[in-house]
This record gives structure tokens, C-alpha cells and sequence, in this order.
């Protein structure tokens, strides 16, 4: 896919160097001319970088639940760039079952059928105000560094308060962007193999098997490739105009690699490159950014990965209806 873009370059008359397809392509040309280091001969255990970020949530289910990707049988360091507030997903209909239970669930999904879902939060607060105030008091429990350095085994925490002004100034994908970039760049000091993204929320439902960290390592090393999730739409997107995106939960690479997937929040905001989204735009945002930077992606689609998005315990049934009352 790289190399037939490259090769479009050629073919456009000199006169259109300002054309953003054009300056783009370039740009893309000049990403897939870094060098590319051979992959180190399997020996020993690999070094790994393990990057959480983003909103704790339900961090603690989710954390015990990576054993089973086999990560920890080599030698890993975790590093992890938060809110000050652990959170909670607000329980629009689609997410209601991350926060509620039982007849309550049932109720509450009714009472939303008829609301858009981008309006379903201010449907809450407006006709409900003591019941919003209880589901935003319920997401607002604190999180200190220390409490995370005993239970990532890690000193390698940033926390950063998310009411300051200018982090609630952001939407929520430029948020995640911001956050997936600072844990990234707290890894220049040391060498890695590979390094993991993922949110801190993302439990590991199912796996058919452990990951082959060993193969993943040579292959992103040797296709200059990192390996996510899943990959949706067409990836030829300059021919067909479709759009390109990939799931931006968890995500698998070299170091090197890996920095310029953590460049989204960078190139977003400095650089003009065709169809890479003005705003931040989750998975398209991604997508697009590691494709200038001349990444290629691969699916763990053999591993059978089943996540589930996980918030803090349900709340009880006797605090929502004190709220309710």
C-alpha cells in the first residue's frame, strides 16, 4: 500500500507541490526511508514496555486479567499516565450495564429507548438532577500516585488533575491521544523490545492462546508493522476515498514503531496531511497518523481477543434509589 503511494509521486506534475495529496505522499516517502533495525536473535526474555493510559475506571478487574497475554513471563516495565479521578463511563443506554443491574437496568434502558444517544446524558441531568449529581459523585473518587505505585508495582506513574482547565478543555479522543503520547515519552531513557498500549479499563475477556511475543517482535521488526485489535474499513483509502480505521484500545510494536504511533497527538495538531482528521477522531485519527509515519498494521485476529470495557463495581441498589428520591 506504501510503496503504490510513493510511487504516485512520481507521477504528479511539479507544479502541484502544494497539493495536499502531494505534500503528503511526500510526507509519507519520507517516513518509510528510516532505517529499519533487525530483530535481535530469541535469546533470553524480551524487554517490554507496558504503556497504560488513559481513565482508570475499573483498573482493577481489568489489570488482573492480562496475566492471561502471557506478557509476564519476560521483563516488563509498567508505565502509566492518568487522571486524578479514578471515573465512570456515564450510562447512556448503550452503557448502562457497566454501572447498573437487574430490574433497574431494565428500567432505566426504557426510559432511554426514545432519546438520541448523544443527548441522553443531558436528558439526565435536566429531568433528573439529585440522580445526576449522585452518577457524577459516584465518578469522582480520587487517585494518588502512591496508591498506583503499589498496585502497578511501578515508580514510573504520571497522574495529571483532569478538572484543570485546560485538560477539561479537550474532548475525550484528544484526551486519550494526549495521554497514550506522555506515557510514550517517558521510555527515551531506556531500551525496549516492544512495548504494549492499553487502556487501563480493558479486561481480557477470552484467548484462544498466549500471545507469541517472540513472533510479534520479529514481524514488527521485519514488516515495520504493529499489531492491533482489529482493523476496520478499506486501507487503499486515497484510490477509493473510504475511510481507514483501527481499534485504538491496545496495540503491540517495536519501540520505534510505537513512538510514531504515539504521534497522533502531535501530527493532529500540527500537521496538515490528507484525510487526517482536523479534530481528534479516535480510530481514524490513529489510523491515518501511523500511516504517514509509514506504519503498517496487522490483526490479532488469530488470538481470538475478546475485551470487555470495564468501570468501577455496580453501584447498589439502595444508593440509586436514595438518589432517586
Amino acid at each position: 500500500m506504501h510503496r503504490a503511494y510513493s510511487e504516485r509521486i512520481l507521477a504528479l506534475r511539479q507544479d502541484k507541490k502544494q497539493d495536499p495529496v502531494y505534500t503528503s505522499l511526500e510526507y509519507v516517502a519520507s517516513s518509510l526511508k528510516r532505517a529499519r533495525p533487525a530483530a535481535s536473535r530469541r535469546q533470553g526474555k524480551l524487554k517490554i514496555a507496558l504503556c497504560v493510559s488513559g481513565q482508570l475506571r475499573g483498573y482493577e478487574q481489568a489489570f488482573s486479567s492480562w496475566k492471561k497475554l502471557g506478557i509476564y513471563e519476560h521483563d516488563v516495565d509498567t508505565y502509566v499516565a492518568t487522571w486524578s479521578r479514578v471515573g465512570r463511563k456515564f450510562p447512556i443506554s448503550i452503557h448502562a450495564q457497566r454501572t447498573f443491574s437487574g430490574a433497574f437496568l431494565q428500567e432505566y434502558k426504557q426510559l432511554l429507548m426514545n432519546v438520541p444517544i448523544p443527548k441522553q446524558e443531558e436528558f439526565i441531568k435536566n429531568n433528573y438532577p439529585s440522580f445526576y449529581e449522585f452518577l457524577n459523585s459516584a465518578s469522582s473518587q480520587e487517585i494518588k500516585t502512591e496508591d498506583l505505585q503499589r498496585f502497578y508495582k511501578s515508580d514510573f506513574i504520571y497522574i495529571e488533575d483532569d478538572l484543570s482547565d485546560s485538560i477539561r478543555a479537550m474532548p475525550n479522543p484528544q484526551k486519550m491521544f494526549y495521554n497514550i503520547d506522555k506515557c510514550n515519552s517517558k521510555l527515551h531513557e531506556k531500551h525496549y523490545d516492544l512495548v504494549v498500549r492499553i487502556r487501563p479499563d480493558l479486561g481480557l475477556e477470552n484467548i484462544s492462546r498466549e500471545l507469541d511475543l517472540w513472533e510479534i517482535y520479529e514481524k514488527s521488526a521485519k514488516d515495520f508493522a504493529i499489531f492491533v485489535n482489529n482493523k476496520y474499513g478499506r486501507t487503499y483509502f486515497f484510490l477509493n476515498m473510504w475511510s481507514y480505521s483501527f481499534d485504538d484500545s491496545f496495540a503491540i510494536g517495536t519501540q520505534e514503531l510505537m513512538q510514531a504511533y504515539s504521534m497522533t497527538y502531535n501530527n493532529t495538531l500540527t500537521k496538515d496531511l490528507y484525510k487526517l482528521p482536523k479534530n481528534f477522531d479516535g480510530h481514524r485519527s490513529l489510523a491515518y497518523s501511523t500511516f504517514y509515519e509509514g506504519i503498517r498494521v496487522h490483526s490479532l485476529d488469530e488470538y481470538r481477543l475478546r475485551w470487555a470495557l470495564l468501570d468501577p463495581s455496580l453501584l447498589e441498589r439502595e444508593a440509586i434509589y436514595a438518589a432517586l428520591q
